[in-house]
């Protein structure tokens, strides 16, 4: 199994670079580019970009912290 996204350059915001690398792809068939995974990278994949432009992850989200006990009573 295999994760798109259209944060293809991995640094966890959708920008200029993420569309300027999917519309360098186009014609092209990376698995990484083609976000609607229909086995060719198009328009279509652009535009999924440019629908996400501005979305990013925080590498800091909040977890609530748990010892390794906890968990393993959890499955038990």
């Amino acid at each position: 199994m295999s994760a798109v996204t259209p944060d293809v350059n991995g640094d966890l915001v959708v920008d200029a670079q993420d569309v300027a690398r999917v519309t360098a792809a186009e014609g092209g068939a990376l698995p990484q580019d083609d976000i609607d995974c229909n086995g060719v990278i198009d328009s279509a994949d652009v535009a999924i970009v440019n629908a996400h432009l501005g979305h990013l992850c925080a590498d800091n989200l909040p977890t609530i912290p748990r010892s390794w006990g906890t968990v393993k009573a959890i499955y038990r």
